[in-house]
């Protein structure tokens, strides 16, 4: 279901880019409640996988990047710091003050961990790339699931 909302969401051709989710049970700190049970019942080799054979039928191919710093990274000035990520949601450059919702921020720097992979100066490729994102509905409709797409 997830995935094809996503792959229903973008162009033909356009490259879907997501974090290497391997061991992320292990990396992230979640003690009880709702975030836990959530985190502890996704499947992200699943979803990773359905995506991949969705994206194949459209055209479309799969990337996985090692996410390590793209939530404390300010895209505009590469300035890295555990405090720009002032919550969930908000990011905030300590050095330039350049702020933006932390998803989006964090897709901006995933796509340019994904343009570094294959040469491309992320400043070179900005007019030509962008990142899209949608907001889709997860289990009964409370929580959100926000999808990214690199287009190149």
């Amino acid at each position: 279901m997830i995935s094809s909302s996503i792959v229903k969401y973008i162009d033909a051709g356009t490259n879907i880019v997501l974090e290497n989710l391997t061991n992320i049970r292990n990396r992230v700190k979640v003690y009880h409640g709702a975030a836990s049970r959530r985190l502890h019942t996704w499947s992200f080799l699943q979803l990773r996988s359905f995506l991949e054979y969705k994206a194949e039928a459209r055209g479309c191919q799969v990337a996985i990047i090692d996410p390590r710093k793209t939530s404390q990274r300010c895209s505009r000035c590469d300035f890295t710091y555990r405090g720009n990520r002032r919550s969930q949601s908000e990011f905030l450059c300590r050095k330039y003050g350049f702020h933006l919702n932390a998803d989006l921020q964090a897709s901006r720097n995933i796509r340019d961990k994904y343009l570094v992979s294959w040469s491309i100066p992320p400043s070179d490729a900005l007019s030509s790339t962008s990142v899209s994102s949608c907001s889709l509905p997860v289990g009964k409709g409370r929580d959100k699931l926000t999808a990214l797409a690199v287009s190149v």
